[in-house]
């Protein structure tokens, strides 16, 4: 990775029961109080978010950019509001104070901009004494043993909170300031090029992410023998189709139903952008009381349920089982000369999600506000008609290839994994000091701002960031209120 030998320590003490891992003998351990001074930031919300404001820090982008340091705000807020925010300079660290698990609470990251930049709510701010270099705290935070200390000084069920006494109680170890800043040249360097590893993997699940969807448009849209002659549809949206497909509008392979629960005891069910239709209790942790559920919508196994405020990002699915929806879902029974899957296929194509877009009503523009597609709008959609053979051999064809997709996807992300293993299995290695980086560290470079910022720079210029991802799931909510 670095041309050098990374050198086992000798001379590692036991540092007793608070924290396991030996350190080097001139090493110490201090408690975060001890090391300097927090303050709790505030600030208001997003509604005073602007594009060409000041940069803002708040507390949910320490997790949108998982990362030591803090080198390119993501927010900026209008200038006539800094003075309900709070200052932040730079090598200061930022802390969430609330977080949705143990696991994540107290995110953290050190602030390494000249730029004026301000600190929202719900964030803690630590100013370190002279005894600790900035970029050295930055890797120090996010070492496991400092997560482990953070999840067990948490508080809370569904959402965990964390207060700044429980972070003063915090341990770091702290080498002289000249191996502090060696430390934090070489990981520089070794988080560089780990991250630049990690972004072009990223950017080759997206390729595929995008071949994937191309190869589905092209299935649905033209059947699978592209040889095929093709006609005009006369369907804007559309385009050619194969010269024995037809076309016809919606409603007449889609027929509303609007069946209500007089009890509320039915199964209520969540609508997920891969998973379907599942139990809501599959996928939150909140109970719901039935008589909530009252007047919600029955559905039937086979029938087809669409969110109307999420039809244009093609979230519809086909229920396996009977259960309750959401009052704002459409239920559809589905014509015998319809092969569900295809039209679950073409629904999410680019093309049918913004005839989709087009056609909703509302407050707001695109997937934002409350867009919503009605039934008598999306029925008078003109859709593909392949015959009910060819629909199920173009939904054979394209699991066939979502299959080898999802292969290689998966062993492509699994190498990103590996990798973000590696640089912390490093990071906490190097700063706990069980190997010696000084030698490596003095045939290096100087690590500048532009490098250390060129890594984040390019993953937000591919519209990347680089904390682990959840799946993409998209859903309305599925309760009262």
């Amino acid at each position: 990775m670095i041309k050098g030998d990374l050198k086992d320590r000798t001379g590692l003490v036991p540092t007793g029961s608070k924290f396991a891992t030996e350190l080097p003998e001139d090493w110490s351990l201090v408690q975060l109080g001890r090391l300097g001074a927090f303050r709790k930031g505030r600030g208001g919300s997003r509604i005073d978010d602007e594009a060409a404001g000041v940069a803002c820090i708040r507390y949910g982008d320490l997790y949108k950019l998982d990362r030591p340091h803090f080198e390119t705000p993501l927010t900026r807020i209008a200038p006539a509001k800094v003075s309900e925010y709070t200052a932040v300079y730079g090598g200061e660290a930022l802390f969430a104070l609330s977080g949705e698990s143990l696991a994540d609470i107290g995110k953290s990251s050190v602030v390494l901009t000249d730029e004026p930049t301000f600190a929202g709510g719900d964030l803690a701010i630590f100013t370190p004494s002279k005894t600790l270099q900035p970029e050295f705290l930055g890797y120090a935070l996010s070492a496991p043993f400092t997560a482990l200390q953070r999840s067990q000084l948490g508080r809370g069920d569904i959402i965990v909170h964390l207060n700044i006494r429980a972070l003063r109680q915090i341990v770091i170890p702290i080498p002289p300031l000249a191996e502090q800043a060696a430390i934090a040249k070489y990981l520089g360097h070794a988080h560089a090029r780990i991250d630049s590893a990690i972004l072009a993997k990223r950017k080759l699940i997206a390729l595929l992410d995008e071949q994937k969807l191309v190869a589905i448009n092209q299935a649905v849209t033209s059947g699978i023998d592209q040889s095929m002659p093709k006609k005009d549809s006369g369907v804007a949206w559309l385009g050619e189709i194969p010269e024995h497909w037809v076309t016809r509008r919606a409603k007449y392979l889609f027929q509303e139903v609007d069946v209500r629960s007089g009890t509320g005891k039915e199964p209520l069910l969540s609508l997920r952008a891969r998973a379907g239709l599942v139990r809501h209790e599959e996928v939150s942790k909140v109970p719901v009381d039935p008589e909530s559920l009252v007047h919600y919508k029955r559905v039937q196994p086979g029938e087809m349920v669409m969110n109307r405020m999420r039809a244009a990002s093609g979230l519809f699915a086909v229920a396996t089982h009977t259960g309750l929806v959401s009052p704002d879902y459409a239920t559809m029974k589905i014509s015998a000369a319809v092969e569900p899957d295809y039209y679950l296929l073409t629904f999410k194509t680019r093309a049918a999600t913004g005839e989709f877009r087009r056609r909703s009503t509302g407050l707001g523009t695109g997937e934002s506000g409350f867009m919503r597609l009605y039934f008598d709008s999306f029925g008078d959609v003109y859709l593909p008609v392949p015959p009910l053979k060819e629909q199920a051999e173009i939904v054979r064809h394209l699991t066939r290839l979502d299959d080898v997709h999802n292969q290689t996807v998966s062993r492509v992300a699994r190498e990103v994994q590996l990798l973000r293993e590696f640089r912390t299995r490093l990071t906490s290695d190097v700063v706990t000091g069980q190997v010696d980086v000084r030698d490596i560290a003095s045939t290096l470079p100087e690590f500048t701002a532009e490098v250390l910022n060129s890594a984040t720079d390019r993953f937000a210029d591919e519209g990347l960031d680089d904390s682990p991802q959840d799946g993409g799931e998209t859903y309305d909510t599925d309760q009262p209120g």
